[in-house]
């Protein structure tokens, strides 16, 4: 979503389902979850909505960074179209071998999202009438 609007204008006609990751509402949030403000990510879902687009929207769920985040992205989505399905995904340390294989400084959260945090989330956002699954189980 962090992208020109003329983009997404262009590929609208070809583009069946917007797979529209969503970390977070508050932008203080999204700064430190991201390092990028999330004004525009957020215009560019309104539009995406009021153009009639199917969207799925992905909520990689970060224990301690973004799990107090899941009522405001439940209020905000409840008030769009087109959104098929909210997919809470797992945050996990897989990537940490790859900082270490490239000679990088790790910079990922050291925090694990369980199985019970997901369907935490899920009946969250399901109170706001949206379709929320579980990452985990659904691919």
């Amino acid at each position: 979503g962090f992208v020109n609007r003329e983009v997404l204008q262009n590929i609208i006609p070809y583009v069946d389902k917007f797979l529209y990751d969503i970390k977070a509402i508050d932008p203080t949030v999204h700064k430190r979850c991201t390092g990028q403000g999330n004004e525009l990510i957020l215009k560019n879902l309104k539009f995406l909505s009021e153009s009639e687009c199917t969207i799925e929207i992905r909520y990689p769920l970060v224990k301690g960074y973004n799990d107090e985040e899941c009522d405001r992205i439940g209020d905000f989505l409840s008030n769009l179209k087109g959104i098929s399905k909210v997919k809470v995904l797992q945050y996990h340390h897989f990537a940490a071998s790859r900082y270490e294989a490239l000679g990088m400084t790790n910079t990922l959260p050291d925090t694990e999202t369980t199985y019970e945090d997901i369907e935490s989330a899920i009946k969250i956002l399901k109170t706001y009438g949206l379709n929320a699954v579980n990452g985990m189980i659904e691919s």
